[in-house]
Formats: C-alpha cells, sequence, structure tokens
C-alpha cells in the first residue's frame, strides 16, 4: 500500500495538481482537485483531495457560488490518513464570486465547522487585474 502511495506522491509532484470538471446540468458541476504538496524545509508529502460543488447562477450574469471540502489523503508521517476523514465531520467551504467586468471581480468566503458547529472567519475580497 505504501508503495501505491509513494507512486502515486512521485506521479502528482511532476503534474501539480489535477483538476477535473463534470458539468451536472441546471448550472452545477463538479470540479474536483487532488493535489500533492512537498515541503522541502519540513521534509513532508501532503495528498489532499478537494471537491468543489459550483453553482452558475444563470439570473445573475457573472455570479457563481462554490460549497467544498478538503479531504486529507496521504502524508509521509502518518502515511494513509483517509480514514482519519471518517472520524470527524468535515470542515465545509463557502465561497461567492460575481464577476463585475473582465478585469473587476468580488469574492465572498466562509467556512462551517460542523464538529464544533462554529463558522469561520468571513472574508470579503475585491481584484482588480490591470
Amino acid at each position: 500500500m505504501k508503495n501505491i502511495f509513494a507512486a502515486t506522491v512521485v506521479a502528482t509532484l511532476f503534474a501539480g495538481a489535477a483538476v477535473a470538471e463534470t458539468e451536472l446540468g441546471n448550472g452545477f458541476s463538479l470540479e474536483t482537485e487532488v493535489k500533492a504538496e512537498r515541503k522541502v524545509d519540513a521534509d513532508t508529502s501532503i495528498i489532499t483531495i478537494n471537491p468543489e460543488l459550483t453553482f452558475d447562477v444563470a439570473s445573475v450574469d457573472g455570479l457563481e457560488l462554490t460549497t467544498g471540502t478538503k479531504l486529507s489523503v496521504w502524508d509521509n508521517t502518518n502515511d494513509f490518513t483517509m480514514d482519519d476523514e471518517f472520524d470527524h465531520l468535515p470542515v465545509l467551504e463557502f465561497g461567492g464570486t460575481y464577476l463585475v467586468r473582465d478585469n473587476f471581480t468580488i469574492e465572498a468566503a466562509t467556512t462551517y465547522d460542523l464538529e464544533a458547529e462554529t463558522r469561520g472567519e468571513v472574508t470579503i475580497t475585491a481584484s482588480f487585474a490591470f
């Protein structure tokens, strides 16, 4: 089992992050990112999966709502960690993005910890690219 995950780490490190998007219809899509991360100074390797459900609000042009969670799959200190994810409730991530213009975006994001039953910090970001 360790060899499979070691091979996955190496393959993903060379590939960076793998992202797949599936259109579910009616404005919904599922985007899942598998990410491998190597921290050189800390000598750690981590693999995570981040599924995200997106809803493109057709009635408001440029508005997109998202929800997702990050799941830890493997790290080189604990090896396979996906089974630990079933020992606790997830932290859900919620966000919204509104494209005001091609170069101006407003985003709002927060989290909700189902285990602790608490909401995380609400962050509102405006970005302008030129």
